[in-house]
């Protein structure tokens, strides 16, 4: 038997794949809608693939205390028979029983949802935008301390182009933006080095020049 709380993140029947929590059936011809209590008979049945299900046990763990006939669950046989129209016969019915499906289960690596896809896409995104940036800094800074000031050249100036938001989210655009500004403010304080300002600087966001 296989945790049912698992099937419900996930798994494979044939060539379809099942989206419990999603109400979904991912199949060859595309996509499809799963009502939540035919869901929830599908995982009933997967977690016993193989073996028969008796109608009592389905109802109870699919309506509990609620299940007053076993009508619901007729109806839910026939919306998932009609869903896996092109395999005949997976699901069989046990006269007088119950059910028993007649498929190979297998369980779905656990997916990271969205949220979770956008936090790590964000501190990706972050990090390296922020390891550009110090490197920048250091060297930027690293190159002006080390030299003689008394006999450096005048006329030394930088301009900062805004950085790329390489997160490939557009709600971090703010992150590169505030970085570009962070490196103007830091060079602005080194002596003899002039600086191109915001404006200047900021007239060529979005633009490939060389």
């Amino acid at each position: 038997m296989i945790d049912p709380q698992e099937l419900k993140r996930g798994f494979k029947i044939g060539k379809f794949e099942v989206r419990p929590l999603e109400g979904q059936l991912i199949g060859p011809n595309g996509t499809r809608h799963l009502q939540p209590k035919s869901a929830d008979v599908l995982v009933c049945l997967a977690a016993h693939a193989g073996e028969l299900v008796e109608r009592e046990q389905l109802l109870h763990e699919v309506w509990g205390e609620r299940a007053v006939s076993d009508e619901p669950l007729t109806r839910c046989i026939s919306d998932l028979r009609h869903q896996f129209a092109d395999q005949r016969g997976m699901i069989e019915t046990v006269p007088k029983r119950g059910y028993r499906l007649d498929a190979q289960v297998l369980q779905l690596p656990d997916k990271p949802s969205k949220a979770t896809l956008t936090f790590i896409n964000r501190k990706i995104g972050f990090l390296i935008i922020g390891l550009l940036a110090v490197a920048l800094v250091f060297t930027l800074t690293y190159s002006y301390v080390m030299r003689d000031a008394s006999v450096a050249e005048p006329g030394h100036s930088v301009a900062v182009l805004p950085f790329a938001n390489l997160s490939g989210d557009p709600e971090q655009e703010y992150f590169a933006d505030g970085l570009t500004e962070e490196i103007l403010n830091t060079l602005v304080a080194i002596d003899d080095l002039r600086v191109a300002g915001r404006t200047s600087s900021f007239s060529f966001k979005g633009k490939d020049v060389d």
